[in-house]
């Protein structure tokens, strides 16, 4: 009632009193979505339109919808280009942002463009090698890894869990008064009033859950 615990992307908990929250504003994550961006600088001896596409390829290739590239400075020596794109499975956040990163390297790499400081390239001599890794296969993991989200926010996921719970139990606890209401001018109330049942007994165990997941939660350090 007195306060917000929120779990921090280095698993941590930052407890902050609702009085706080009630006058300060906060940065929440929609849950239809969010905006993952990430920029970098390159030379301006590279074509933008092949920039652009290998960006665009990044972004679709990490599971980001509708990506678009900004051009967002013309420095001295480089161009910064930035790529969006829509994230809707926000619980994947910071796995799909190291993916996207990863990706910019792996296709402007392929397509043969150089991620090197700008100042890099300005000194160099006529005949030095191109600093680009070699592609290499990719090898499967033996078994499906865990998403570092999962280790990160473990609490906040158990309590998102329970707030799902809750839902539900909003939702039978609202069937069950339209059931009621409805049983009066019923024909077959035997129906309805096993249907009031079966739903009253799922209540029971929902709510009997629910205190026991809040229990382990609270008593977690």
């Amino acid at each position: 009632m007195f306060r917000t615990e929120i779990q921090t992307e280095d698993r941590n908990l930052t407890s902050l009193p609702n009085l706080y929250i009630a006058n300060n504003p906060l940065k929440i994550i929609r849950d239809s979505g969010t905006i993952i961006s990430t920029a970098v600088s390159l030379c301006y001896n590279l074509n933008r339109s092949k920039i652009e596409a290998a960006l665009l390829e990044s972004a679709n290739k990490s599971g980001l919808t509708d990506p678009f590239v900004y051009i967002t400075n013309l420095g001295d020596f480089s161009v910064t280009y930035k790529i969006n794109g829509l994230l809707t499975e926000i619980d994947k956040y910071f796995t799909v942002n190291s993916k996207l990163n990863a990706n910019i390297m792996d296709h402007l790499h392929k397509g043969g463009v150089e991620i090197v400081s700008p100042n890099f390239m300005n000194q160099r001599q006529v005949n030095d090698i191109q600093f680009i890794p070699k592609i290499t296969k990719e090898s499967k993991p033996a078994r499906e890894e865990k998403l570092p989200e999962e280790l990160v926010f473990d609490k906040a996921i158990k309590a998102d869990k329970i707030d799902d719970k809750i839902e539900s139990l909003t939702k039978i606890d609202e069937e069950i008064k339209q059931l009621k209401s409805a049983l009066k001018d019923a024909e077959d109330k035997d129906k309805i009033k096993n249907r009031i049942k079966t739903l009253e007994e799922l209540q029971e165990k929902l709510n009997s859950h629910i205190s026991d997941e809040k229990r382990k939660l609270d008593e977690e350090k």
